[in-house]
């Protein structure tokens, strides 16, 4: 069992992470298994050791398009190639819809055999050598996470013990192998298990994404020996988090920690921590080991091979237990991106966070008129001052789009590039401040972005 992340970036592709797809490689078969399929996946197949002919199974977490825009160019790849013979597609109730769409209105034919499954919890795919099962994640859409797990394994079969003792080579072998107790033709009587070591446990992998916190990911991935998760935000950024039902990386730390695991890797990283801004995703990373220390980062192109159990005993088997019901988990709320939870901050911690001194932000406010509501039913949202500064410093210390700010502030975009262009109107229009520029940011991340000249 290996594992290739294809795409580890959230909701849009960056220069150095395409967004989400994993693969599995199930080397003894021959297999891989996708886990999601985003915009550009067979372009991270070609660039990477795997085949696309080898693809016998794809498991699409829920209908956002960074996790499944790269599944009908796949698909089709697929078939114009002649490798494939069948692949199975599992997903969320909608998925038949959108490739029976796809292949209607582009005229798409494919010469293998499709199978749409719409999954629901529970067990999803089972052959003699493992088992799918899949639970509900807590995203904005029907989402579900996975976990596979391989059939334990007969322990090793001890062939010199068997020929010290006499025993004739043939099928009492296989009988001894599967632990049965045989009668030779002398009257001797051996019992199988004194020449089996202990059953082998299989190997298991739990994807989690898109999702908040939620006991459901815990259930899943209980005791897994590898759990991918989702890490779209810094602990800092947790009101983000919030609002779009994605999780920090103390998030996924707690359900690792929670559920047992072996290893964590994080993924699906927001590009607002790509290199050269103020937060990283080794930030992120550092957020993770500080709950749980075997954490690690998922990149574009890493490959993992999960260990097989070989040292692992009978009485270790004995203590696996079912995962137990758990109680929602407090996450501590860090100060959110919204003045009214910023201003008991130290100057220091305030100016980290925001990328200003409170005392620029109170000149800035004194230059922005309040809004005030209209008296018609039901009032349209008002943004206070502080909030709209707050607003235009997230907007260019980030180095968002108005959307991204909109989302961020559930606000309409309009509004959002409205109020943000205010407040540059106003600095520009005032001798009272200095802006940084981009090259002045890029050598040096740390220094304030708006400098109040008199203070």
């Amino acid at each position: 069992m290996e594992i290739t992340f294809l795409g580890t970036s959230s909701g849009v592709p960056t220069r150095s992470r395409n967004v989400s797809s994993v693969a599995l490689r199930l080397t003894q078969r021959g297999e891989i298994w996708l886990l999601d399929c985003g915009e550009g996946t067979q372009h991270q197949l070609i660039r990477s050791n795997l085949r696309s002919s080898q693809i016998r199974r794809i498991f699409i977490t829920h209908m956002h398009g960074d996790h499944i825009f790269g599944l009908m160019g796949l698909l089709a790849s697929c078939g114009m190639a002649g490798t494939v013979s069948e692949i199975d597609l599992y997903g969320p109730p909608g998925l038949d819809r959108y490739i029976e769409n796809c292949q209607k209105w582009s005229q798409m034919h494919l010469h293998y055999t499709l199978r749409v499954h719409t999954v629901a919890p529970g067990l999803v795919y089972e052959d003699a050598d493992y088992s799918v099962t899949c639970g509900p994640l807590h995203h904005r859409v029907t989402a579900y996470g996975y976990r596979i797990q391989e059939t334990d394994r007969p322990g090793r079969f001890d062939v010199e013990k068997a020929k010290a003792l006499g025993i004739p080579f043939g099928p009492v072998y296989g009988q001894l192998k599967q632990g049965k107790t045989v009668r030779l033709e002398d009257g001797r009587t051996f019992n199988g298990q004194d020449f089996c070591d202990p059953p082998e446990l299989g190997r298991s992998l739990a994807y989690c994404t898109d999702t908040i916190y939620c006991d459901a990911a815990v259930q899943l991935a209980y005791q897994a020996d590898v759990l991918i998760h989702e890490s779209t935000f810094a602990h800092q950024d947790q009101d983000m988090a919030e609002q779009r039902l994605h999780s920090t990386s103390t998030m996924a730390a707690q359900v690792a920690a929670l559920a047992q695991v072996n290893l964590l890797f994080l993924t699906h990283f927001s590009p607002r921590y790509a290199p050269g801004n103020a937060l990283r995703v080794e930030d992120l990373l550092a957020e993770a080991q500080a709950i749980f220390p075997h954490s690690q980062l998922a990149r574009d192109f890493l490959t993992y091979e999960l260990p097989r159990h070989r040292t692992i005993t009978q009485s270790a088997q004995s203590t696996i237990a079912p995962a137990p019901v758990l109680d929602t988990v407090p996450v501590s709320p860090p100060p959110p991106h919204r003045y009214e939870s910023l201003k008991h901050l130290a100057p220091s911690e305030f100016q980290d966070l925001v990328g200003i001194t409170p005392a620029t932000l109170r000149a800035l406010v004194k230059l922005i008129p309040p809004k005030i509501g209209p008296r018609s039913s039901p009032p349209k949202t008002t943004v206070e001052p502080e909030n709209q500064v707050l607003m235009a410093l997230d907007y260019w210390r980030n180095h968002l789009t108005y959307r991204d700010v909109a989302n961020l502030w559930n606000l309409g975009e309009a509004t959002v590039a409205k109020l943000i262009r205010e407040v540059k109107t106003h600095i520009a229009n005032s001798s009272q401040f200095r802006v940084a520029t981009p090259t002045e940011m890029k050598a040096n991340p740390g220094q304030p972005i708006i400098t109040l000249l008199s203070e």
